[in-house]
Order: C-alpha cells, then structure tokens, then sequence
C-alpha cells in the first residue's frame, strides 16, 4: 500500500465542503468515505497496537523514507546517504535505521520513534537550507513528470532488453502522462466535474514528491491519469470528424509536453545506475541460492558501473568468501571500512574472515570497531565473544556474551556461546543456570 493515498481524502472532504456549501449534505456525502477509509486503516493499526506494542497508523517507515528523499546528498531518487550507515534492502534499512536511531538516543526505541527520529534530520535539512530543500522539491516534480520509468527493484529497461514483448509495448508511462498532461488542459472548463481527479492526481503526486520519486511509488497515480488520458483520446476522434485546425494545434500542443516529459537526459543520466542496481539484486538472489561465482560476476558488472559503491563491494567481498578467495574479501571489506567506516555489516564478515585465517587479534580490534559505531550490535558481540574464546580470555568472552544477550534477552547463539565458555572457565553451576534458562 501507499499511506500517502491518504492525502487524498482531506482534499476530497473539503472539496465536497466548498461544492455544496451545504453542512448536512457534506456530512451525509463524507460518512460513507470516512468508514470506508477507517475500515481499509483500522485493522492495521489495532494490529501495531496489540502486536507491536506501538500507536501506528499503517507503518513507521515514513521518517527514514523522508530523510532519504530529503537530505544534504538527497538527489530525488531512492538513494541511501553516502556514510550514513543506512543498509540497502528494505529489511536491512529498517534494521539499520532503528540501530541508528537508538545509537544517537542511547537506548531502545520503538518504530514510531525511529521514524520520528529521521523525520526530524529531514526537517532539520528543510529548515537549515530552504533553497536547497526547495531546488530538491522542483526536481522531484520533474522527476514525477518525466517518462523514465526509475526502478527500485524492477527494471523494465532491463526486462526490455530480454523480452521481445516489452520492447515492442508501446504503452509506456511517457505516453500516458503526455495525453494525460493533455486531457486536464481539455477538461479544464469542467473541473467542477473532473475536480476529484484534479485533487487524486495533485496530492497523491504531492505525496510521491515530498519523499522521493521512483517507478512503482508514482504509479497508482496512473489510476487518476487514465481517464484524462482518455479525454484526450475521444476528443482527438471528434476533432478529426469536425476540426482539422483544432487537431493540428492540439497535436502541436501534445508534441511540446510530450518532448518535455520525455526528455531523454534523464534516461542517460540515470540509466547505467540502474542497470547496477539491477545487477546487485541479481547477485543478491544468486548468494542467498549459494551460487557464488554467478553472484560474483553480477557483482562485478555493478561496480563497473558504479566503481566506489561499498554495498557492491561488500557483496563481492562476501562472494569471494564462498568462492575460498578469502585474501582478495579480506582486502575489499579493509577499503570498505576506509572508505565508510560507518557501514557496520562489513566489519561483521572481515571478522569473521580474520578468524577464519587464525588472525584472531585483528578479529579482535574488527568487531571492536563496528561496536564503537553500534554499541547494540548483537552480532558483533557474539562474535567477539567467539574470537576471545579461542584466545582464551574466558572472562572478557562472557562479557561479550553477556552484551549480546543484554541487547536481546533471547539470543540464543549467545547464550549457547555463554554456556560454553562457562564450561571451559570452570563454571558448572553458570552454565546449568543458563541452560535452565534456555529451556524455559
């Protein structure tokens, strides 16, 4: 879903409001919307309540989505700050966002405070440079605009290359917001009747503007464009049954926005950073299917692109590692950590790969690292609790555990790493009392 569909219905209610100019008539025209919204959000957000434990209305991924859309390096697309620690996929970039949040609070946070705490770094970013925020806002409109379709995930423009269908379809967005841009011009002296579609289109592309703009976040604003679209269309027939000099300076009109929407630097500027993208969720699925000298070679293909990308690195790094090219990650996560230190999954897997070589005091000072940047990092916890095991400080390991298991009371490898090292420290009774625990 789109929560910021939800600018729609205000716009509506007071559209309706200023119509009717009538209190009774409003009320009884705006209580079957009021309970169809409450009955599409209701369930979602009884559900954050019981299950979360939180007041959230549909999701509490706004703030960080706004700062992404809304910061000094901000661009207008999806595109995550250069050092700002903040992970790729939607899983980790909800996992990273909340580690930062609570990093800068020094405690735990709920998702709503999360999402407030990005929230006020985007504001702030609003509030301190106007122009630049301003300059941000008139590009994403642009961006709305244009007919390059910016993907996320998927990539048409990839897709087109491998499909014979998708590269003849001729039905594209380009073509869709030009007769549209068209037909709100050509519905104009109605509005009154057009006036719901006017305001879907103007807050729900509002709503895409004030975050960032890509391929799937503007398209269910294509439900509010196919009808002017189609304006469009029947009144071209029209005009070619009665009005020749009619169709000629429309078709001069729809020639200018169409050159306007499609202007093609978009498309170059932006075309070979996508295909990147593309090539890194390709690996991704390729590593997590344990194939990794197929993920290696998408992987490389990024980084052609996009040669100081850390993610295409840190991917490559963890392919390499699969593949028993430990010494050619080793050196990739190092210019990893240089480059963004603040990026913390890398310093996870060069510990790990330090281990693995028997560097266990490199490990060491690796995983102490990444916990100066994330005291909360469990992981990073228990894998140093691992490594000083091996070394032998047996006390300075059930610290660590101990760390891991105090950030997550249910960490069960860390509590299973807690036992052991207990057992080899001579601690019998320790060890029974968190297995005790563990069986509860």
């Amino acid at each position: 879903g789109r929560p910021n569909m939800l600018l729609f219905f205000p716009a509506l209610a007071a559209w309706w409001a200023y119509a009717l100019r009538d209190v009774r008539a409003w009320v009884l025209r705006l209580l079957p919307l009021a309970f169809g919204v409450a009955l599409m959000i209701l369930p979602f957000t009884i559900r954050n309540a019981v299950v979360g434990g939180d007041r959230v209305l549909i999701t509490a991924h706004g703030g960080v989505n706004l700062y992404i859309g809304n910061n000094p390096g901000a661009d207008g697309w999806f595109r995550l700050p250069r050092g700002s620690g903040l992970s790729g996929s939607q899983r980790d970039l909800i996992i990273s966002a909340r580690r930062i949040a609570e990093r800068e609070a020094e405690k735990a946070l709920k998702p709503s405070e999360v999402s407030r705490y990005w929230q006020g770094r985007a504001v702030a970013f609003m509030r301190t440079d106007p122009g630049a925020a301003f300059d941000l806002f008139l590009k994403k409109t642009v961006y709305l605009l244009n007919a390059y379709e910016k993907p996320m995930v998927a990539n048409v423009y990839y897709a087109r290359e491998r499909s014979v269908v998708q590269r003849w379809l001729t039905a594209r967005y380009g073509l869709l917001i030009t007769l549209a841009l068209l037909g709100m011009m050509l519905a104009w002296p109605e509005r009154k009747k057009w006036m719901p579609l006017y305001l879907f289109v103007l807050t729900y592309g509002a709503g895409v503007v004030l975050f960032f703009v890509s391929m799937r976040y503007r398209l269910p604003m294509a439900a509010g464009l196919f009808p002017f679209a189609g304006l469009t269309l029947a009144r071209a027939i029209e005009m070619l049954r009665s009005d020749r000099a009619a169709v000629a300076v429309w078709g001069l009109v729809g020639m200018v926005v169409g050159l306007v929407v499609g202007w093609p630097s978009l498309y170059t500027a932006e075309i070979g950073e996508d295909m990147a993208h593309t090539y890194y969720y390709l690996g991704g699925i390729a590593l997590d299917e344990e194939r990794p000298e197929l993920a290696a070679s998408y992987f490389q293909r990024s980084l052609t692109e996009d040669p100081d990308n850390a993610r295409y690195k840190y991917r490559l790094a963890r392919s390499y590692i699969g593949m028993d090219r430990t010494n050619e990650a080793i050196k990739l996560l190092e210019e990893i950590n240089d480059a963004e230190p603040n990026y913390t999954a890398p310093y996870l897997t060069l510990g790990m790969a330090y281990r693995q070589q028997g560097r266990l005091t490199e490990a060491v000072r690796t995983y102490r690292a990444a916990l100066q940047r994330n005291p909360r990092y469990k992981q990073a916890w228990n894998n140093l609790g691992n490594v000083l095991t091996d070394l032998g400080r047996y006390d300075d390991a059930i610290d660590a555990y101990q760390r891991a298991l105090k950030v997550d009371p249910g960490f069960t490898i860390s509590a299973r790493g807690l036992i052991r090292v207990y057992e080899k420290n001579g601690q019998k009774d320790k060890a029974d009392a968190v297995r005790r625990q563990l069986g509860r």
